[in-house]
């Protein structure tokens, strides 16, 4: 028998896949993006419903914590739009889109926030759709501000570095740490990435957590 509520209530969640999109957690609260356009608040202890929060965007792809720990940072199922919840007022305060005329912008799922809450990393792919044709840029890191709603920094990846990596920022906001199929780092400061280093990753370690080799 399964003791823990958390561990019972995240079990529930996997199962229920098809109902729950993606999973975030604050203060005791787990945010649950549901169908069609929504994200459930379930308290962590009881694993009851305590609201939901409507969507503008659509369905929930990826939701990440600010690490104030004040918002949620919400990416659409098709990864085109962007939504910051504020987890007090449980209302979405702002919403945009990266996308412009023919040029579409789509982000990579779970991107990550800097401390200062308005710089946020993400591997972005985009595509040009042309008279006959759709011509697919090569993958970037970009740095979008929240406020101003558009990338402000971008890096250039090779196009093997197209698939949803894992993004987090050190403590002290100063490095971006970029893990796909090597571990990169780069200053999140300059503007051109002056130092990026990557360092392989084992096999033994990719083939357990199932990145690309």
């Amino acid at each position: 028998m399964i003791r823990n509520r958390t561990v019972r209530l995240l079990l529930i969640c996997l199962c229920a896949l098809p109902l729950f999109t993606s999973l975030g957690f604050s203060d005791g609260n787990i945010f649950v993006g549901v169908y069609p356009a929504g994200v459930a608040v379930l308290d962590e202890a009881t694993g009851q419903i305590q609201g939901q929060i409507p969507l503008k965007n659509g369905l929930a792809g990826s939701i990440t914590l600010s690490t104030d720990r004040t918002k949620l940072i919400v990416v659409n199922s098709k990864t085109e739009g962007i939504e910051v919840i504020d987890i007090k007022s449980r209302q979405v305060v702002d919403t945009f889109k990266l996308s412009e005329g023919n040029r579409t912008v789509r982000l990579r799922r779970n991107p990550a926030v800097h401390p200062d809450g308005v710089r946020l990393f993400s591997v972005i792919v985009a595509s040009v759709k042309q008279a006959d044709r759709f011509t697919v840029e090569k993958p970037q890191i970009v740095t979008i501000d929240l406020r101003q709603k558009k990338i402000t920094k971008s890096l250039e990846l090779p196009r093997e570095y197209s698939g949803n990596g894992l993004m987090r920022v050190s403590p002290d906001g100063k490095t971006l740490y970029f893990i796909f199929r090597d571990i990169m780092k780069r200053s999140t400061s300059r503007a051109n990435c002056i130092f990026c280093t990557p360092q392989r990753i084992p096999q033994r370690i990719k083939r357990a957590r199932g990145l690309p080799s």
